[in-house]
């Protein structure tokens, strides 16, 4: 089976690599056969696969939004994702306005997002009229929720309040113990 993808032309170079090496681990490491025309930027994936098809695609699409080969192919990994958030989607499409708010997302030199990266230990990547962002997938909802709060013009310190909370989650607490009573005790046991 076939499938097409179209991405952007400027990081055609960065899907293809040196001597055509992320080219070679992408077909490698999912199993696919890709026929790039570097002219349309359309790039053909065939595989006897589905998933195959499916997981290539993630990664070039990651590639396509700005992320490092190394940083996409951490989608091959079942536990993460990738999550894009248009940024028109809440500014409208003043480009000047656009540039102010993927600075706020970065941070003055990168701060902000860099924090943000090793609190989650993700990866996030501005690029075009986009925030991209590789996570677990049980983190990035909470991630897209932050980066939302300053796309919606709020203060960083609201985002580094939902950070510390976010990240300090229930999810991250150790399990509490099951009471002794209840331990022992068959499932049928248990009156509800």
């Amino acid at each position: 089976m076939d499938e097409i993808l179209r991405i952007n032309k400027r990081r055609l170079p960065v899907v293809i690599g040196n001597n055509g090496s992320t080219r070679i681990d992408i077909e490698k490491k999912c199993g696919v056969s890709l026929d790039i025309d570097s002219s349309t930027a359309e790039i053909i994936l065939t595989s006897n696969n589905y998933y195959n098809i499916y997981t290539s695609k993630k990664i070039i699409n990651a590639i396509a939004r700005g992320f490092s080969p190394e940083h996409a192919f951490k989608l091959l990994n079942d536990d993460f994702s990738l999550d894009i958030v248009h940024i028109k989607d809440f500014v409208g499409k003043n480009e000047k306005r656009i540039n102010q708010i993927k600075g706020r997302v970065i941070g003055t030199e990168g701060k902000f997002k860099i924090y943000l990266e090793n609190k989650f230990d993700c990866c996030i990547s501005v690029f075009g009229n986009t925030v991209s962002i590789i996570s677990k997938t049980d983190d990035i909802t909470s991630i897209r929720e932050i980066i939302e709060v300053l796309l919606k013009g709020q203060k960083h310190t609201t985002a580094f309040k939902l950070v510390k909370i976010r990240s300090s989650g229930f999810k991250k607490r150790s399990p509490r113990p099951i009471p002794k009573t209840q331990e022992s005790k068959g499932i049928d046991d248990i009156s509800f």
